[in-house]
């Protein structure tokens, strides 16, 4: 997919007219990432923000004792990287390729030299930033209220699936484990218990979901 399409399939710039797409694009880059390759490290130095085209992209912190909490996963469409851009400080998290992915990037100071003499682009910007915050409000309620079973039907629920309730996986149980906050093994036992409450049925990397009423109870901790 060409930049120009990348760009303008992406929610993030839905409300920007041809002029404005063409611009962008004009000062865009493509880069492509393998399976695990890092993207940016915490604390190093913001260039720019970036548009993620194809592939996952998992946004995470690291303890001083080295585990991985994943902030977010980044889909096609999104974007990740920003909040430096406009701070002028260095990137607040690590960012690494979960597949192989391709993203559109786009150099700070050019991009900043745009949002000045465009309105359109700096709200978008301030609705992007807004959405995150309320995700890592959400994120921060779910870790501290809420037990690992709570925090994995939520997911569940969230989660993109098919006509009959089924839910692949897009990352591995470790990298889920992580960002629901949960070791593994605490993962483990929550989708074992789910499963023998008759809730979802698991096999392999799909978890069909068999009583989404009693999956909905067990995200708000209200089951009986």
């Amino acid at each position: 997919m060409s930049i120009e399409e990348a760009i303008g399939r992406s929610e993030f710039f839905a409300q920007l007219g041809g002029g404005d797409l063409d611009a962008l694009a004009g000062i865009a880059l493509k880069r492509g990432f393998g399976a695990d390759e890092m993207i940016f490290a915490e604390g190093e130095e913001s260039g720019g923000f970036y548009l993620l085209d194809a592939g996952r992209v998992k946004i995470y912190k690291l303890s001083g004792s080295g585990r991985e909490q994943i902030l977010r996963i980044v889909e096609p469409g999104g974007i990740f990287g920003e909040a430096a851009v406009f701070s002028g400080s260095a990137y607040p998290a690590f960012a690494r390729a979960i597949a192989k992915s391709e993203a559109v990037f786009f150099p700070a100071g050019e991009f900043r030299r745009m949002v000045e003499s465009n309105p359109g682009l700096a709200l978008n910007m301030l609705a992007a930033m807004a959405k995150h915050l309320r995700r890592f409000a959400a994120l921060v309620e779910q870790l501290t209220l809420r037990d690992a079973k709570a925090r994995l039907a939520e997911y569940l629920l969230n989660a993109p699936a098919d006509s009959g309730g089924r839910v692949r996986l897009e990352i591995t149980k470790r990298e889920l484990a992580s960002h629901l906050g949960a070791k593994p093994e605490t993962l483990s036992r929550a989708l074992g218990a789910l499963q023998s409450q008759g809730v979802v049925s698991v096999s392999g990397s799909v978890i069909e979901i068999t009583d989404a009423e009693k999956l909905e109870e067990v995200s708000r901790g209200a089951e009986k």
